[in-house]
């Protein structure tokens, strides 16, 4: 996931190569790894994040089958 562009990731969300949820939860995880280091966010809101990927997973799931 890491290497994918946007249009890539979007694109695996439609095809359900992975769910948002799990998308959050690898960027989530990498800045566990390197925020400390590089300082980018001041604060994360892991449990809000994961919160609105789920409802996002709800949203694309309900697309999927009216189309």
């Amino acid at each position: 996931m890491l290497n994918l562009s946007l249009k890539e990731l979007s694109e695996g969300l439609k095809q359900k190569k992975f769910s948002s949820v799990e998308l959050t939860k690898f960027f989530l995880n990498r800045l566990d790894l390197h925020n400390s280091s590089i300082n980018a966010f001041i604060t994360i809101d892991k449990d809000k994040s994961l919160a609105m990927a789920k409802q996002s997973d709800e949203i694309i799931k309900r697309e999927i089958r009216i189309i």
